[in-house]
């Protein structure tokens, strides 16, 4: 994990939970509770700001993939997740009134979600882009831009404060590229449609599964295809 998400980890043993592993684990789920009441609200506002009035948006909770792993499991995903949602959230709110504490706030939730997983890359450039709209849009529209472009590098701060391996410069390249298990490879620590093949867990993706294709192709295939439905859908609405 980058910082931010080893310091949620680890917070059980700093406050004197690691007498054992069970109370270790049970304090780290615990723990998380307050992340998933922050997700369960920050998906509310995000309704409610996008002019949905409705109890629609408690459906989502049905899907247990923001919260589940993370109380379950005790993994970060849904102090990630709720930190996502909370940057989409501040952001509709920044363009919604001009004001510079939404842009500000939503600014910081987005980095940090990143120092806390950085599987939040993912969802990173769809809303930098939204908070650059943002500061356009803002009361003070030069500064709020300059201050929004200058913001990534909220990004290293950590690296002010660790001793990094030789070679590396920037801790969060390390968990990306050489901190973690390879890749190229499946991981087998939480279920999958690949779950269903039956595989070892740490069978590389690029093996042949059916007709020439690889789990590999055929995740990027359909994230392109789910994406330009998302887009398709939007555009329409």
């Amino acid at each position: 994990y980058p910082l931010l998400g080893t310091l949620v980890a680890t917070l059980p043993g700093a406050l004197g939970f690691a007498a054992s592993e069970p109370l270790f684990h049970r304090a780290e789920k615990l723990l998380l509770l307050p992340w998933a009441l922050l997700l369960a609200l920050a998906l509310q506002r995000a309704h409610r700001a996008l002019g949905d009035a409705s109890a629609t948006w408690a459906w989502s909770l049905l899907l247990p993939a923001g919260w589940a792993g993370s109380l379950y499991f005790g993994q970060l995903d849904g102090a990630c997740t709720a930190l996502v949602l909370c940057t989409a959230w501040a952001g509709m709110r920044a363009l919604a009134t001009r004001d510079l504490r939404p842009l500000a706030a939503g600014l910081l939730a987005l980095h940090a979600s990143v120092l806390v997983k950085q599987l939040a890359l993912f969802a990173y450039t769809a809303l930098f882009a939204l908070f650059v709209l943002g500061a356009l849009a803002s009361v003070a529209p030069r500064r709020a831009l300059v201050a929004t472009l200058l913001s990534p590098l909220l990004l290293f701060v950590p690296d002010l404060f660790l001793q990094l391996p030789r070679g590396h410069l920037f801790h969060l390249a390390h968990v990306l590229i050489d901190a973690g298990p390879p890749h190229a490879r499946m991981i087998g620590n939480g279920p999958s449609p690949w779950s269903f093949l039956d595989w070892p867990a740490d069978t590389p993706s690029t093996n042949v599964f059916a007709l020439g294709l690889t789990p590999q192709l055929t995740g990027a295939v359909l994230a392109v295809v789910f994406a330009l439905g998302i887009a398709a859908a939007t555009s329409r609405a």
